[in-house]
């Protein structure tokens, strides 16, 4: 299998997840369905880092560069920036307690000031 060559830095990646964090609060959700990819590629357009869609109309991110983003997801994760559940009521449930749902620990809220 042919990897994909990556459009996005690691600073680009960091800063495309950092921007998509500051952006959904205190929660995310990093799952399929709930349009991860629309929010890391528009971050990444009006970043500057791509251009919108190709010819085909297709998003221009590749694979590996989604992979580098949820990677610095969870490279947050080790790092004690973010956590497991959400830190709203999203669904009425306890679901939303567990992953895929995220939130900015307290530590995390302190570092992403300086974002």
């Amino acid at each position: 299998m042919i990897e994909e060559k990556r459009k996005l830095t690691d600073e680009q990646v960091k800063d495309v997840i950092n921007k998509f964090i500051i952006n959904l609060k205190d929660s995310l959700i990093v799952k399929k369905c709930d349009q991860f990819y629309g929010w890391i590629h528009r971050i990444a357009k009006e970043s500057g880092y791509i251009k919108d869609f190709d010819f085909q109309r297709l998003n221009t991110l590749t694979r590996s560069d989604i992979l580098k983003c949820v990677e610095q997801i969870w490279s947050y994760v080790m790092e004690g920036i973010l956590a497991p559940g959400s830190s709203k009521e999203i669904t009425g449930t306890t679901n939303d307690i567990y992953f895929p749902y995220l939130h900015l620990t307290q530590k995390g809220k302190k570092i992403a000031e300086e974002w």
